[in-house]
């Protein structure tokens, strides 16, 4: 399972240690005391709870957290007005809407996040990518990749 904590920005400490406590209360593992810390390719992780993968977005008013026992990446994006046929046209992706651009540049993000290999390499290979996409915050669009299914956590 990946659980995914979602709320305000302005929020993000809180929403990582309560995303933090559920999810070690649904693996089963006594709560420690834990900092957020990144490796050196920048992979976020938590100190103490090395063996929680973690993958973190922001964009706007949101801040989202992902965590899961194997690896997964995660991107959450605005959607605002931008010229997406010349982006699209640029990185070869295969769009005819806005809605369908951030559905494929939020998967592609998800996916470098998760294997580390940077976003124009997997903006150039959205056709492979498996993911699921949401759109259930108003104006936002937020993409998953991970082999376990997602549950959320609102704040």
């Amino acid at each position: 399972m990946i659980l995914i904590g979602i709320g305000k920005i302005e929020e993000r400490e809180r929403i990582q240690n309560v995303t933090l406590k559920a999810y070690r209360e649904l693996i089963k593992k006594p709560p420690t005391p834990t900092m957020l810390s990144h490796y050196e390719d920048g992979k976020p992780y938590f100190k103490g709870a090395e063996d929680i993968k973690v993958s973190i977005s922001h964009s706007g008013e949101y801040f989202v957290i992902g965590l899961s026992q194997s690896e997964i990446g995660l991107d959450i994006q605005e959607n605002k007005e931008i010229d997406y046929k010349k982006i699209s046209v640029r990185y070869g992706i295969e769009c005819s809407s806005i809605n369908d651009f951030y559905r494929y540049f939020t998967l592609a993000e998800a996916q470098a996040k998760l294997d580390g290999e940077g976003l124009p390499h997997s903006l150039h290979r959205t056709s492979t990518i498996v993911g699921k996409t949401y759109r259930f915050i108003k104006g936002y669009t937020l993409s998953v990749v991970g082999s376990e299914e997602a549950v959320f956590i609102t704040m």
